[in-house]
């Protein structure tokens, strides 16, 4: 017996841990949530363009690579702004005389 299909929309949302490690600003390592791999495949095949509508089906490798693409760009425009905030050094401002 094949299991029913899950809406796109249901599985494109993440499911919280039970148990959970949940995310600290301090700590950026900890994951809140975990994705299965129909919602990570859900969530590229969107940056590539793909609606996720209830008659949609599943996305193809053409909307895939699109998503995977825009993914990657975005990924290297973060690695690029970490970059640049760490060359940046602090300004520091002189003592203004009173007066």
């Amino acid at each position: 017996m094949a299991a029913a299909p899950v809406p796109a929309a249901a599985a494109a949302a993440p499911k919280p841990v039970a148990g959970g490690a949940s995310s600290t600003p301090g700590q950026p390592g900890k994951v809140k949530s975990t994705l299965t791999l129909l919602q990570a495949n859900l969530l590229v095949a969107m940056l590539g363009g793909f609606w996720a509508r209830k008659a949609d089906g599943h996305p193809g490798p053409d909307i895939m690579g699109r998503g995977l693409l825009m993914l990657h760009a975005l990924v290297e425009w973060e690695r690029i702004k970490k970059e640049n905030v760490r060359k940046k050094s602090p300004v520091k401002e002189g003592r203004r005389k009173p007066g």
